[in-house]
């Protein structure tokens, strides 16, 4: 499978703010705006959480309905890294390759052109890989590039 890069890593925290204020202050940088312009996605969207994004490639991420989604996958996780996401050019090609590797797809999402699947394995407990692919400078902006937001099983 071609990876391009290691986009973000996936970190659950129960108080977003309190975790960005202290990466703020840790790393020196701001997290950068997304979806709507805010900081984080809010909890009404059909994932169940909010996240902040910070240009480092930080992905925090906080349940807000613990029945949809994200949310209800990580309702009863601890806090910590849940999930790696890596940019791939072709995102059938990446999944069709990493279910030849016992990989099962759980969650297919489309925000804005950022396109994503979520896979776990059973060789890899504990941590899901996400498969990005968009053609944007970033994930942020591809995040943005559109107000439609989907997310399919």
């Amino acid at each position: 499978m071609k990876v391009e890069k290691i986009d973000h890593i996936h970190i659950h925290v129960k108080d977003l703010e309190g975790a960005m204020r202290a990466f703020t202050n840790l790393l020196g940088t701001p997290f950068q705006p997304v979806g709507d312009g805010t900081v984080y996605f809010e909890g009404t969207s059909p994932f169940g959480v909010r996240t902040a994004y910070h240009p480092l490639g930080l992905d925090f991420v906080q349940v807000t309905d613990p029945d949809v989604g994200t949310g209800r996958q990580l309702k009863d996780k601890r806090e910590g890294v849940f999930s790696i996401s890596l940019k791939v050019p072709n995102l059938e090609g990446a999944i069709a390759e990493l279910t030849g590797h016992r990989f099962e797809t759980i969650r297919r999402t489309q925000v804005g052109r950022l396109r994503q699947a979520t896979l776990r394995s059973p060789d890899l407990p504990g941590v899901h890989f996400e498969l990005a692919e968009y053609a944007e400078a970033d994930i942020v902006t591809a995040s943005r590039a559109s107000s439609d937001r989907s997310i399919s099983a």
